[in-house]
């Protein structure tokens, strides 16, 4: 059962940093404006895009550590990002004295995966 759990957890924290690559709560926005300037009537039934992403408690501190370094993105000599600075993820373990690294290391390692799919995803080819 635990594993079950751990898997959950996992896609869960892939679906947020997606959420967070890909611009959720912006494309949303620009979904429903879109549709209004072109008045645009969608049919019943129709999901469109959420407005917000809901993240379980269990995964809460790995997803506030993971928006925290938002800005410290490694990024190559063709403009690609290749990763995390993970000198950065360090020093903010050290500065918020966080305790349990590993697990939080776990899942950030997971989102920072999902994220850069992202990336390649939506790179122009």
């Amino acid at each position: 059962m635990v594993r079950a759990d751990h898997r959950r957890q996992k896609k869960k924290l892939i679906e947020a940093a997606r959420w967070w690559a890909t611009g959720g709560a912006a494309q949303a926005a620009q979904f429903s404006a879109d549709c209004a300037a072109l008045n645009i009537q969608l049919p019943d039934g129709f999901e469109q895009p959420a407005t917000h992403f809901v993240v379980d408690p269990e995964n809460w501190d790995t997803v506030m550590l993971f928006v925290s370094l938002g800005t410290q993105w490694r990024i190559g000599g063709m403009g690609d990002v290749i990763g995390l600075d993970y000198t950065a993820v360090d020093a903010v373990f050290r500065i918020r004295r966080i305790k349990n690294r590993a697990s939080l290391f776990d899942g950030l390692q997971v989102m920072e995966e999902a994220a850069l799919a992202a990336f390649r995803e939506a790179k122009p080819k």
